[in-house]
C-alpha cells in the first residue's frame, strides 16, 4: 500500500514515521479515534494515515483496502497499486 503512511501513535500528538509518503498531509492530526472500529487511538498504536489525512488502526485499514481503494471515511481515492517508475 504505497498510498498510506505507517506510524506508531503518541499521545503528544508526535508520530515516528515508519514508511516514507512523498506528499505527507497532516489535515487530521487532531483525530483520536479509528473510526473504523471507534476506538480510541493509544500510544503504541501502529497506524495507516492515509493521504486524504485520515488515520486508522493499521489492522482495521488493511483488509479495508483490500477490498476498495478509497477512505473508509471520506472514500478519497488512495492509490494502493502503484506504477513502477519507467
Amino acid at each position: 500500500m504505497c498510498g498510506v503512511q505507517r506510524e506508531v501513535y503518541s499521545k503528544k500528538g508526535v508520530m515516528r514515521r515508519l514508511m516514507r509518503w512523498s506528499r505527507p498531509r497532516w489535515a487530521a492530526a487532531e483525530q483520536a479515534e479509528c473510526a473504523v472500529c471507534l476506538d480510541e487511538f493509544r500510544a503504541g498504536d501502529v497506524l495507516a494515515h492515509l493521504p486524504c489525512g485520515h488515520r486508522f488502526h493499521w489492522a482495521c485499514a488493511a483488509p479495508w483496502l483490500e477490498g476498495t481503494s478509497r477512505c473508509p471515511f471520506c472514500r478519497a481515492a488512495v492509490d494502493t497499486n502503484p506504477q513502477p517508475a519507467a
